[in-house]
């Protein structure tokens, strides 16, 4: 009850806020740097994206390549195999022969025969790794793509974070100028001890001490008050005497 007035209620809340600003000015370069690492997180992403489109051009390329190259085993192995065919009964006998080993020429052309046969296995791996650089191909520039939105998404955050950083400081600093003054005002509005300035919050009826002095000063029905006067001084002194007999009776 001693500072039940409506001045110093706008002086706790001020001194709330200004408690409550260094959090704020912390937050805020807080915010602050996150907009700066949102910033270079997308410019590292586009330099991410430069270095996998060139990879991907480079890719596409051998992938062109591969498939050249298949065409051409294909038609080697094609080729070979009609060697293969008319040589046949020869290469027999580079097999059948037990002594093979030990002739060089025979064991040259045995060797040759086994290379040629190897051609298949060459052609086959080929196709195979046409087969994975053609899906690699595909889904790098898919790859590409994502990035690109993930850089757009950072750079749009890191703009949200520049604007929420401006608006925050500024009203730190607005607050950090304002405190002060709504604190010293409503003091000494207080210590004025106005009547004028009365004020109980609603959650201050809530007290039970309020409670009971409600019951003892108010009727149930809440249309009369019991109000207690006390004299400054002493009441039977000669000054209170005087000042009664000079009083006008009724």
């Amino acid at each position: 009850m001693e500072h039940a007035t409506l001045p110093y209620l706008f002086t706790t809340q001020g001194s709330g806020n200004g408690q409550q600003l260094p959090f704020n000015k912390q937050q805020n370069a807080n915010t602050d740097q996150q907009a700066q690492i949102t910033q270079h997180s997308a410019a590292v992403l586009r330099k991410e994206i430069v270095v996998f489109q060139r990879m991907s051009d480079e890719l596409h390329k051998t992938a062109l390549t591969v498939e050249d190259l298949q065409r051409i085993t294909d038609e080697m192995n094609e080729e070979i195999s009609n060697v293969d065919d008319f040589f046949r009964p020869i290469k027999s006998y580079f097999y059948w022969e037990r002594h093979c080993f030990d002739i060089p020429i025979c064991w040259a052309f045995r060797s040759l025969f086994d290379g040629l046969d190897n051609i298949d296995h060459l052609a086959a791996d080929i196709k195979d790794a046409r087969t994975s650089l053609e899906t690699l191909d595909k889904l790098l520039p898919q790859v590409i793509m994502q990035l690109k939105l993930t850089a757009d998404d950072s750079e749009a955050l890191a703009a949200l974070l520049v604007n929420s950083y401006g608006q925050s400081s500024l009203q730190s600093a607005q607050t950090d100028q304002t405190f002060d003054d709504l604190v010293n005002v409503g003091l000494d509005f207080d210590r004025s001890r106005s009547d004028d300035f009365f004020y109980i919050p609603r959650e201050g009826f809530d007290n039970d001490d309020v409670k009971t002095g409600m019951q003892l000063l108010m009727s149930p029905d809440g249309k009369a008050a019991r109000f207690i006067v006390t004299h400054e001084g002493n009441a039977l002194g000669r000054k209170a005497w005087n000042m009664s007999t000079r009083s006008p009776r009724p």
